[in-house]
């Protein structure tokens, strides 16, 4: 059958934006999120404990930062050498191991994205919330009455709104545009971030304790004496630990190979954009994790700063504050309230850029689905004045508003972020087989890659000996995240059933249902294509025109 017969257009209609600095930058924002400001609020959403004096977090993203940026990150910088189309791992997958595969990969993560993001949103205004409670530690009133109104649900409800509106009008701006915009977000972003940084060193932990009883009503003893009293623990390193551990570390790298998404757009060397995107933005998530939350561990102690952080989201009527950095530095020097203030907008930048990003990342990978047949061709449509899938821009941001007003009566942030991850675990593990195979499967295409990078390692193809080590690291850390703490719950109860039942409740039902939907889906397209004359096997033979 005609080539062009079997897509839906022989063209994408998506224009070339994507520099070497842009694809940074979005990369930057699809994964950093809101880390510059709320990294301190993050640990004790990992087993608490230290290692020689350092994190839990911070040595479970230092800990995978090598695997993500020496193996995961080339194996990136040739799928997308060989298929330089938007839609990512829905290209590879389906061209490389199987069209249900590929489609199931992208249909779980897309899922999952939005079961996470609704409370990211949340986030983003209290955020917000907390900027005004910054100015409030030198300026009780009216800031602290800002503070309490955005943090109840009728004003969250009114800035979640609109906050989704301006990530909607952003994300379907024509694509020069939007990329310089989400750059610009980036950058302010990352310097307004800066500001904190030289105020650590001179942090008063003797003023800061006086002030924090002065404006909270408690002591730091005391605080770290409701926590333990509401469950908190700090242990030590184990074998059980490692799974929870890797898995929110993962969920904190999240978003750093989203530029693949948009590789249809890639102007100049796509494998130099995407390799300068992933190590970039890795390398910055590693700095704040480590280095920049160590800080507020040395001044504030562990104890404290994951005291603060577990009250916060498992006792939030008992809370405190809103355990954000710039607003324990502005405790401990009320007369720098105003700075740390305008320091803490840095994460209502990224975390709008974070929210574009997502949203078009997300349109991308629906674009390709419907590139494929498997969605209604109308998605596929581009807009003639963004020149942008207008359709899914507008339907993925309705999504995101869903799961935000579904976050503000229940959904939590640790609820969202565990289901994301093991909605996302084809996502993370699939482009090791597809590295592995693309020499062996599909010599076609891995001919269009350059002969430079088509070496060989003890008689196997390089690219095949990444995807290997890839797979041995990840399929272990995903087997202890998922089924570890499965096991060991399970192993507990009295009878099959019983454990059966456990572990369905962990979030393996979740996954199940929303894969059999998904599979669903691909037959049901499979079924309603064939009946039209369109022989999709023969499509997914065919890399999508540009």
């Amino acid at each position: 059958m005609d080539k062009q017969k079997l897509f839906v257009r022989p063209a994408s209609g998506l224009v070339r934006e994507v520099s070497t600095s842009k694809g940074l930058f979005f990369s930057i924002g699809s994964a950093v999120a809101w880390e510059t400001v709320w990294v301190t609020a993050w640990v004790s959403l990992v087993p608490t404990y230290t290692i020689a004096g350092w994190s839990s977090l911070a040595v479970g993203v230092l800990m995978s930062f090598p695997f993500l940026v020496f193996l995961l990150a080339p194996i990136y910088g040739y799928l997308v050498t060989a298929m330089p189309r938007s839609g990512g791992d829905q290209v590879f997958t389906t061209r490389i191991i199987h069209p249900a595969v590929g489609f199931l990969e992208t249909w779980t993560l897309v899922v999952g994205v939005f079961s996470f993001m609704g409370y990211s949103l949340v986030t983003v205004i209290y955020n917000f919330s907390t900027t005004f409670s910054t100015l409030a530690v030198a300026t009780p009133q009216p800031y602290g009455s800002y503070a309490a109104w955005l943090q109840g649900t009728t004003g969250t409800l009114v800035a979640g709104t609109v906050i989704m509106v301006l990530a909607f009008v952003v994300s379907a701006m024509p694509a020069r545009r939007f990329y310089n915009i989400n750059s610009l977000l980036v950058i302010v972003g990352l310097v307004l971030s800066l500001l904190v940084v030289p105020f650590l060193f001179g942090f008063n932990l003797t003023t800061f304790a006086h002030n924090f009883q002065a404006i909270t009503g408690t002591s730091m003893s005391a605080a770290e004496q409701l926590a333990a009293s509401k469950g908190l623990t700090i242990g030590t390193f184990t074998v059980a630990s490692l799974g929870p551990l890797l898995g929110f570390c993962f969920l904190e790298y999240s978003g750093f190979q989203f530029t693949t998404v948009v590789s249809g757009e890639i102007k100049g060397n796509p494998s130099k954009v995407i390799l300068t995107a992933m190590i970039g933005s890795a390398i910055v998530v590693l700095l704040i994790h480590t280095i920049y939350l160590q800080a507020y561990v040395n001044v504030l102690g562990y104890n404290f700063l994951a005291s603060l952080s577990y009250i916060f989201y498992n006792a939030p009527a008992s809370t405190p504050l809103i355990p954000l950095g710039q607003l324990l530095v502005a405790i401990s020097n009320p007369q720098l309230a105003g700075l740390m203030a305008l320091s803490t907008i840095a994460a209502l930048l990224i975390g709008f850029s974070m929210m574009v990003c997502i949203i078009v990342s997300m349109s991308r990978i629906a674009f390709a689905w419907s590139m494929d047949r498997l969605i209604p061709t109308k998605f596929s449509e581009i807009n003639p004045k963004t020149k942008s899938p207008l359709y899914l821009v507008a339907a993925f941001a309705g999504l995101w508003y869903i799961a935000f007003v579904g976050s503000v009566y229940g959904v939590t942030f640790i609820t969202g972020s565990y289901i994301y991850m093991m909605l996302s675990v084809l996502y993370w593990v699939l482009p090791g087989f597809n590295a592995i195979l693309l020499p062996h499967r599909r010599p076609d295409l891995y001919e269009l890659i350059p002969q430079s990078m088509r070496k060989k390692v003890g008689g196997l193809h390089l690219i095949s000996v990444i995807g290997i080590v890839w797979l041995i690291f990840i399929i272990p850390a995903f087997g202890l995240f998922m089924a570890w703490p499965i096991i060991a719950g399970a192993s507990g109860l009295s009878s099959i059933s019983g454990a059966v039942t456990y572990a369905i409740t962990q979030g393996v039902g979740t996954l199940v249902a929303v894969m059999l939907v998904g599979a669903a889906i691909y037959w049901l397209s499979r079924w309603y294509n064939a009946k039209r004359g369109i022989d999709m096997s023969l499509l997914f033979k065919s890399v999508p025109p540009e």
